[in-house]
């Protein structure tokens, strides 16, 4: 940027004895005058008697700006150069700069040059470090949306975030089970719920990072993952003294049962049998111990875990004779 005032009166033609002559404003060891003719022009160094300086904060994203150098004699126009690291930064040449990326960590100055026809100046600023700027903040929280249950997918959007460019993002997916907090999968955007999410809540945490700045980081909403409901069915298979029970124990979708199936006869516990991966949710259970002759009514109950809740079957009745 160039600063300029009218030019002074470079010299006063004065007539003396019929001749033209000039008044030279300055001193002979500083003039300079024009050949042929009698007109004389001030020469040598403008002096800066107070330097050029700048304000402002140096973080990426701010505006810094120059306060004008004060100069001995008034120059006719200023102008201004903006430095990195002692070298020139491309079009800044105005009375203020923005704070780029490429600024961090390094020293910034601001050249101010003055001129005056055949005289000039120059002044330098001290340094400022290029700072990064303020952390990226979110203005609208990421959004984890999909069905809670084994087998579903969830997915997550970074929400909004301020400034420009768009920052780029960095996913963490947690989930939190009886308070312990376990890392579950990263740098992605979707995740398939599986059975050992089931009783715990799924949470993600989004990272925004641009260049020059401090990353934010911004949560996501919950999704609660409860144990799945199921339903057990006892069948008799065989009467008599000791009878054979099939026990079917159904959950959600995608969601294999495995826990303890447990025969109680007028609430009496009589049997029990584990309920293992593999077995699609089905036991058969004898019971070990002879009946005395009378009438029994039989319940099989399955007991839950962190995956599935806990059921009944509904009474069968079995005649002892």
């Amino acid at each position: 940027m160039v600063r300029s005032r009218a030019l002074p009166l470079i010299a006063a033609a004065l007539l003396s004895g019929g001749l033209l002559v000039a008044a030279p404003l300055a001193p002979a060891s500083a003039a300079t005058c024009l050949p042929g003719t009698p007109l004389c022009l001030p020469g040598g160094d403008i002096t800066p008697t107070s330097p050029v300086g700048i304000t402002g904060t140096p973080k990426v994203g701010e505006t810094l700006t120059a306060t004008p150098a004060t100069w001995d004699p008034e120059p006719d126009s200023v102008s201004y150069q903006w430095t990195r690291g002692g070298q020139a930064i491309a079009d800044a040449t105005g009375t203020t700069y923005v704070v780029q990326a490429a600024d961090v960590a390094q020293e910034i100055r601001v050249v101010e040059t003055a001129t005056a026809l055949l005289s000039s100046g120059t002044s330098t600023s001290d340094p400022v470090t290029g700072l990064q700027g303020d952390a990226i903040a979110n203005t609208k929280a990421p959004v984890l949306s999909g069905k809670p249950q084994v087998g579903a997918k969830l997915t997550v959007t970074p929400g909004t975030w301020t400034g420009t460019p768009t920052p780029t993002f960095s996913y963490r997916w947690f989930r939190a089970v009886d308070g312990a907090v376990d890392p579950i999968a990263a740098d992605t955007t979707t995740y398939t719920v599986r059975q050992a999410d089931l009783g715990g809540v799924i949470i993600v945490v989004v990272t925004a990072r641009r260049a020059g700045y401090k990353d934010g980081t911004a949560r996501s909403n919950v999704i609660t993952l409860t144990s799945s409901p199921t339903t057990t069915t006892a069948q008799l298979l065989r009467g008599g003294e000791r009878p054979l029970f099939k026990v079917v124990v159904k959950a959600g979708r995608n969601v294999e049962p495995t826990g303890r199936v447990t025969l109680y006869a007028n609430g009496k516990k009589l049997s029990g049998a584990g309920l293992d991966a593999g077995q699609n949710g089905t036991v058969t259970i004898q019971v070990r111990n002879p009946l005395l002759p009378g009438r029994y009514r039989f319940v099989a109950k399955f007991v839950g875990s962190e995956a599935v809740q806990s059921s009944n079957s509904k009474p069968v009745t079995v005649v002892v004779r």
